[in-house]
């Protein structure tokens, strides 16, 4: 019995955890359970889990970048390729994210916080 309800899915760029066979299987899996999906691919904030790995800024946001558009690629491959009902899947952008109202406070308190106490 489907749930009216809401999934929501993280999935981290450059985690091998998420090969395209357990995206499909994930995918099909929580589209039998419930009526949307959101899937949350952070590529903007993984920049700066690379900066603290010791990525320069342009490597760091380069390779958050990168690893965030190979996750959407392997999505598109499993909405072109398996019966995944994209239309009840939703993958927002970080950039509509960052510039939300509710968004703009949080970040700037968390980076503030960041700042002072590196």
């Amino acid at each position: 019995m489907m749930q009216e309800t809401l999934a929501i899915i993280g999935i981290s760029p450059g985690n091998s955890y998420f090969t395209e066979k357990r995206l499909q299987w994930l995918l099909e899996t929580t589209l039998q359970a419930y009526a949307r999906v959101v899937l949350f691919i952070p590529d903007i904030p993984a920049i700066h889990t690379y900066k603290g790995l010791g990525y320069n800024d342009v490597k760091a946001r380069r390779k958050a970048m990168l690893g965030g558009n190979a996750i959407r690629n392997k999505i598109q491959r499993i909405f072109a390729d398996a019966d995944v009902d994209n239309e009840r899947v939703d993958i927002p952008q970080w950039e509509h994210i960052c510039k939300s109202e509710l968004f703009a406070p949080s970040h700037e308190y968390i980076t503030e916080l960041y700042t002072t106490n590196i």
